[in-house]
């Protein structure tokens, strides 16, 4: 089987992201990466935006129906985060817009500490917002940590190649 693999946003740049608002601080990149030279690194703060999310967003332009993925391939990336005591999950969002997305969770308890890992979630397991998702027009990105709290604070939490890979899937 000739395996698929798209990636969607490297993260090794900050150039066009915006943080989700002064809850998330230090958006920057960092050379503490694992694919590259570099990776997206940020912090949850307890901001006056009184969220529980640290994260960001950028426009993007990708067409993921040309490559045919199935519902069980899986959306990957990289992470690192030092602790996930008040983490509830990371997520990804594509969509046209803000308003009009899929969503996937990578729950805290998938999730392992102080050292590079991989997030992995089917892509059809979503959570759908809006009009949801065209997988042939996406023009949004956004990425973020959920916590547990508002007042929760994690520094230094990093992200990267973000990606799209196909499976075999398991027959029984």
């Amino acid at each position: 089987m000739l395996t698929k693999l798209k990636v969607i946003d490297p993260l090794n740049s900050v150039t066009g992201m915006t943080v989700l608002g002064n809850d998330t601080d230090n958006l920057a990149v960092s050379t503490h990466a694992i694919y590259g030279a570099e990776c997206v690194e940020f912090d949850k703060v307890d901001g006056a935006a009184n969220t529980k999310v640290a994260g960001f967003y950028k426009t993007i332009d990708v067409n993921l129906k040309e490559e045919e993925f199935e519902a069980w391939d899986k959306l990957t990336w990289s992470y690192y985060v030092s602790a996930t005591t008040n983490i509830d999950y990371m997520y990804v969002q594509l969509g046209s817009t803000n308003a009009n997305y899929a969503e996937w969770r990578f729950a805290d308890t998938s999730m392992t500490t102080s050292r590079w890992d991989l997030a992995e979630v089917e892509i059809g397991d979503i959570y759908s917002n809006g009009t949801g998702w065209d997988p042939s027009n996406i023009d949004y990105l956004e990425m973020g940590v959920v916590f547990d709290a508002e007042g929760n604070t994690l520094a230094d939490m990093r992200v990267e190649k973000l990606q799209v890979v196909s499976v075999t899937p398991v027959r029984t």
